[in-house]
């Protein structure tokens, strides 16, 4: 089994000088290709419409991303931006990073004004064929309605009034200081009927149902209540980090007043260190959000779910 662990989970960083984008004024709706489960929104950067980058869009990403390629290929000026590295050191770090003036994404023309992103080397991600990644720097601008049936992203402005909001199941989420990610609460029931709570980071960038932290795991004493199996499944994280990760199983996932029966769930092994902060029980990524159209406000901090499917008890295998 191959599982992509959102780059921000492997060494998540975000920059100090922030960027400078501007928010949309109207609402604008953009289309999107699903890669898998991944959303991937197509752009032209800088004004180079003969190069058009594929970003991913990534809720568990704290900073924009692009391809050294494409910086390379248009002679785009690097500049140097001090980040801090979020994990065991959290020690200052330089990396390359350059000034994008504008990107317009497909559909309505999208714009916005200049920000940093820094700058990777992308051929590690040659299955997901992206070329960068838009993550909490342009995100937390946005009021944002992600529709997985029409493929489209409406980019609306920060305190909009969300239409048909009686449709929706509202969450609160939490953006942890250092990591600007969105943290929702869940509940979680084993087989043998124990329950447990905790918050979970919302990321549209692992492609997977739910991934647990080794420090919850053992603080719990869970990993032998998900019936884990005996087979560990190694695959590459989309940093190209090799992840070995073990599989059980949960009876019950409760999200808002969604119920995700019989679900599979990812467990660490020993070597294997997954950067969830300890604040959280471990990572919620695509594989149960894609269950979901849903709007994410950074302004009031809710999140809006709404069922792709009519009942509210839902399986995931």
């Amino acid at each position: 089994m191959k599982y992509s662990i959102s780059l921000s989970l492997i060494f998540l960083i975000f920059t100090v000088n922030g960027s400078t984008f501007s928010p949309f004024k109207k609402s604008k709706v953009v289309p999107f290709e699903l890669q898998g489960n991944y959303i991937i929104l197509k752009a032209i950067v800088n004004n180079i419409k003969t190069d058009t980058v594929r970003f991913l869009f990534d809720s568990g990403a704290t900073g924009g991303v692009i391809d050294s390629e494409f910086v390379s290929r248009n002679n785009i000026k690097l500049i140097n931006v001090t980040t801090f590295a979020i994990g065991a050191t959290g020690k200052p770090i330089k990396v390359n990073c350059i000034k994008i003036n504008s990107i317009r994404l497909e559909g309505n023309n999208y714009l916005k004004e200049s920000g940093e992103f820094s700058v990777e080397n992308f051929s590690k991600y040659k299955k997901l064929k992206i070329q960068g990644i838009i993550g909490h720097d342009l995100l937390k601008k946005y009021c944002m309605s992600i529709n997985y049936d029409t493929k489209t992203i409406e980019f609306m402005p920060l305190g909009s009034i969300i239409k048909n909001e009686t449709d929706y199941n509202k969450i609160n989420f939490e953006l942890l200081s250092y990591i600007p990610i969105p943290k929702v609460p869940i509940t979680i029931k084993t087989f043998s009927n124990e329950e447990f709570k905790g918050d979970v980071l919302f990321d549209t960038g692992a492609d997977l149902n739910l991934l647990f932290n080794k420090s919850f795991l053992q603080e719990s004493n869970l990993k032998e209540k998900l019936n884990p199996s005996s087979k560990i499944d190694t695959g590459r994280a989309i940093n190209n980090q090799i992840m070995r990760l073990g599989q059980g199983k949960l009876k019950l996932l409760s999200l808002g007043n969604f119920q995700l029966k019989d679900i599979d769930v990812s467990v660490p092994d020993k070597n294997t260190n997954v950067l969830s902060p300890n604040q959280t029980i471990g990572i919620m990524g695509v594989k149960v959000i894609t269950q979901f159209n849903f709007i994410l406000d950074y302004s009031t901090k809710m999140l809006y779910l709404k069922s792709r499917i009519l009942a509210n008890n839902m399986q995931l295998n």
